[in-house]
């Protein structure tokens, strides 16, 4: 059954202080076709990489990318079953003192909620889904890219494919014609985001 308030997709957002911060990060992710895992406020030192399950419509009707948070609106977007399949699993809101009493194999899930104390420690609106693994190979077969309008969609293909252009032509010049089976198709499906924006 489909609502409005739940989606069938995860999203990986890119933090950045600006969208071309975090553009750069996301042509290295392309490029090595790799996500990598951090830990940073996740107790237990755990590595995780992170998505949430906010529908990209309220994400895009709220204004929080690149206002209330640092997330831009950049990433990578892929469904929820194929990542739960890989081991992806929500996280698990609730109070400090609940990560001593997890099992220890769920403590890379744990998320402190704690509305009452001050100030609140909320971040369920982020509705997070973690994966525990130091990295995650991103096909763009199940991946989609996630950019803020077409003009970023066609940035990013435009610029894929230059640099793709210059590096065999590069190594042409070292290794002749062979070099040029490394040239690379751009296979990257757009997700944009500035289809969700409300219209009157």
């Amino acid at each position: 059954m489909k609502r409005p308030d739940l989606s069938e997709y995860l999203i990986h957002f890119i933090k950045g202080d600006t969208l071309e911060q975090s553009y750069d990060v996301l042509k290295q992710i392309i490029s090595s076709k790799m996500l990598k895992a951090g830990n940073g406020h996740i107790k237990g030192g755990f590595k995780c990489i992170c998505f949430t399950e906010a529908p990209p419509k309220a994400l895009v009707e709220s204004q929080w990318l690149g206002n209330v948070v640092r997330y831009q609106p950049l990433g990578l977007l892929v469904q929820k079953d194929w990542l739960f399949e890989k081991g992806g699993r929500q996280v698990i809101y609730g109070p400090a003192t609940d990560y001593d009493e997890l099992p220890e194999n769920f403590r890379w899930r744990h998320v402190r909620y704690e509305p009452k104390s001050n100030p609140p420690i909320d971040f369920t609106w982020e509705r997070e889904w973690r994966i525990n693994t130091p990295e995650l190979f991103i096909d763009p077969k199940f991946f989609k890219i996630v950019v803020p309008t077409e003009d970023w969609a066609n940035r990013v293909k435009q610029e894929f494919e230059r640099d793709s252009f210059y590096n065999a032509w590069h190594y042409s010049t070292v290794l002749g014609g062979v070099a040029w089976a490394y040239e690379e198709d751009f296979e990257w499906q757009p997700e944009i985001l500035s289809h969700y924006t409300r219209r009157p």
